[in-house]
C-alpha cells in the first residue's frame, strides 16, 4: 500500500497517514472546505479522503492510466480528473459518481482549474492546448432526480462538443500548470519544446 501524509508547518512528524493506494500518488487536492482532500494515483483511482479521522470516504474509478490532476468546483461539488488516457472525468462528490468525460485531448492531462465563479473548467495537455469546457451547462444540467436506483450513475450528453467553448494551440509547449486570476484570466504555464 502505498502511503500519503499530511504535514503542518509547525510539526515535524505527518499529523495524518492515508493509506490505501496500490501505486504512487501523482496529485492531491484539497476540497474548498478543507475537510477532505483528493488523491489520485498510477493505480488509475481517485480517493477522497476525511481529513480528521483519515478514512477513505470515496474510491473514483473509469480512467484507464495514471491520474495527473484534480480540480474541486468552487462550491465543492464536483471533481474534475485528468489522466494519461488524455480523458478528463467529471464526478459528483456527494453520490461517488462519474457524471461525464469530456473528450477532446490527444495526451495526458496534467493541469485542471476551474474558474473562480465556476463557470468554466480550463484543461491544459502535453497536446499542447488548452481546453475550456462550459462546466455551468455541464452541471447546471443534472438534478438530483437524475440519479436512479436502477442505472446508479448518470452522464451528460455523449458529444462533449457541445460544451466546448474554444481550444488554444500553444507553439510546441505542453501545458503542465493553469490558474485563474481574481479578475478570471486564465494563465498557463509550460515547457518549451523545440
Amino acid at each position: 500500500l502505498v502511503f500519503k501524509s499530511l504535514w503542518a508547518t509547525d510539526h515535524y512528524q505527518p499529523l495524518r497517514m492515508f493509506s490505501g493506494h496500490l501505486a504512487d500518488v501523482t496529485c492531491t487536492r484539497f476540497h474548498p472546505n478543507s475537510n477532505y482532500v483528493a488523491t489520485g494515483s498510477a493505480d488509475r483511482t481517485i480517493r477522497l479522503w476525511d481529513v480528521l479521522n483519515g478514512n477513505c470516504v470515496r474510491i473514483l474509478t473509469g480512467h484507464k492510466g495514471p491520474i495527473h490532476s484534480l480540480a474541486f468546483s468552487p462550491n465543492g461539488k464536483f471533481l474534475a480528473s485528468g489522466a494519461t488516457d488524455g480523458r478528463v472525468l467529471l464526478w459528483d462528490i456527494g453520490h461517488g459518481l462519474m457524471i461525464g468525460e469530456l473528450k477532446g485531448h490527444t495526451d495526458t492531462v496534467y493541469a485542471l482549474k476551474f474558474s473562480r465563479d465556476g463557470e468554466i473548467l480550463a484543461s491544459g495537455s502535453m497536446d499542447n492546448t488548452v481546453r475550456l469546457w462550459d462546466s455551468l451547462k455541464a452541471f447546471d444540467d443534472i438534478e438530483t432526480d437524475d440519479f436512479t436506483a436502477a442505472t446508479g450513475h448518470i452522464h451528460l450528453p455523449d458529444n462533449s462538443q457541445e460544451l466546448l467553448l474554444g481550444t488554444y494551440m500553444t507553439k510546441s509547449s505542453p501545458v503542465i500548470h493553469l490558474h485563474f486570476t481574481r479578475r478570471n484570466l486564465l494563465l498557463a504555464a509550460g515547457g518549451y519544446n523545440p
